[in-house]
């Protein structure tokens, strides 16, 4: 099962690399926060750092980071970029021992996952008391997928499908409220969120032919204060959800 998940994600990692290029694009609202929320002087473990940009981030915080990452290509990159890093499944029990970290980071990486409930039961159990998890992930009921969905479209490609639906790296798809269930279930209280872009309406103009394109998108710009929505009501209006969650003191994860 080890070996088909590093496959797998190898596999998608070639495909990006191929039809769109495997580039970080710079988030300064994200980076905002990231740095916002994590501790200083600490020390904090990146589950899934890909090149190690999030680590680098938590450094200039003064924080010793340690980076696991499933993909060696992308390992290596980040050794490259000066992050210390472990080459290694986190879905399998992470090399660490239990109640070491002030912080993990675990960004756009639980949607990728086969078995996200014990990856976050082994998150907590790293974690310190009251240990601080940073996790993002895309919010499926965002209100341009919700549109998509009515209409019988998939609702992670773009117009010209340079990846097929059934070629996604995304096998697990959360809402608001799903993610804050499992968390909850695995050990942790949510006590934050925000939300990435809303691009109201312009997030449609690509799945539309010109003029109504052009008109989606000047209309966007005129109601840009509309952002203000997707921290308010981030279930419907945020396309991606930022949260942080805290390691719950003296508590063990809630089963079934």
């Amino acid at each position: 099962m080890s070996c088909q998940i590093i496959r797998f994600n190898e596999d998608v990692r070639s495909r990006k690399l191929e039809t769109r290029g495997y580039v970080k694009r710079s988030n300064p609202r994200k980076d905002e926060w990231i740095q916002q929320t994590l501790p200083s002087d600490g020390l904090v473990l990146d589950v899934g750092c890909g090149i190690g940009y999030n680590a680098m981030l938590a450094s200039e915080k003064g924080n010793r980071v340690i980076g696991i990452e499933i993909s060696s290509s992308n390992a290596q990159e980040a050794q490259d970029n000066g992050v210390l890093v472990a080459v290694g499944n986190v879905e399998s029990h992470l090399p660490t021992k239990s109640g070491m970290f002030d912080a993990v980071i675990f960004l756009e990486v639980v949607e990728h996952l086969f078995e996200p409930y014990q990856t976050l039961r082994e998150i907590e159990r790293c974690l310190k008391p009251g240990g601080k998890l940073l996790i993002s992930t895309p919010n499926v009921t965002f209100w341009r997928n919700r549109i998509l969905f009515l209409f019988g479209r998939p609702i992670f490609v773009d117009r010209n499908e340079t990846m097929r639906p059934w070629e996604h790296e995304h096998i697990r798809f959360f809402t608001f409220r799903s993610i804050c269930e499992l968390l909850d279930k695995t050990g942790f209280e949510t006590v934050g969120v925000k939300g990435s872009f809303t691009r109201f309406p312009g997030a449609l103009a690509e799945f539309v032919f010109m003029p109504l394109n052009y008109f989606l998108l000047a209309f966007g710009k005129l109601v840009g204060s509309l952002e203000i929505l997707r921290d308010r009501w981030p279930s419907v209006w945020a396309a991606g959800l930022w949260i942080e969650a805290h390691k719950r003191s003296g508590n063990t994860p809630k089963v079934e």
